[in-house]
């Protein structure tokens, strides 16, 4: 990446982060020790500013160096939990949500249903996926299964 390419791409981070947290362009630089103007041309990569400048303005606007220079993805928390499905159910019940989903299945059969594919699963079998296409699982069998399941 070229620096005029770097220059850029932290622009359109800082611009990005410090608009995601609903902080004023004043109230970002006051928070960095920086003034406005300087945070302006930062933003719109007319300035290249020493890495002390980035690292204060990051911390300004609850963001890392990392944020500034990883991937465009924000941050996402893991949320894992024991999952019990339970025997009898006729159909799996859909679902979404944002962000994507793990499952490991650990005791059981089920029948897990992302969009209008089915999948059977036993134990030791996984998945992942993207949470935002309708799916669900439901129990085979009479034993109930039990999964671990992370949502990000």
């Amino acid at each position: 990446m070229t620096p005029a390419r770097v220059e850029a791409r932290l622009a359109s981070r800082v611009r990005a982060l410090r608009q995601a947290r609903g902080l004023t362009l004043e109230a970002a630089a006051r928070r960095a020790g920086v003034s406005k103007s300087l945070l302006s041309k930062i933003e719109n990569a007319r300035v290249a500013s020493p890495l002390a400048t980035y690292a204060r303005v990051a911390t300004a606007i609850g963001a890392t160096l990392g944020d500034l220079v990883g991937n465009a993805r924000p941050r996402r928390r893991m949320d894992p939990r024991l999952v019990m499905y339970p025997p009898g159910m006729e159909e799996a019940p859909r679902h979404t949500h944002a962000g994507e989903e793990f499952l490991f299945l650990l005791k059981g059969r089920i029948e897990f249903v992302h969009g209008d594919v089915p999948f059977v699963l036993g134990p030791g079998d996984a998945l992942h996926l993207d949470a935002g296409v309708p799916h669900g699982a439901r129990a085979l069998g009479r034993a109930p299964a039990v999964a671990v399941v992370v949502t990000a």
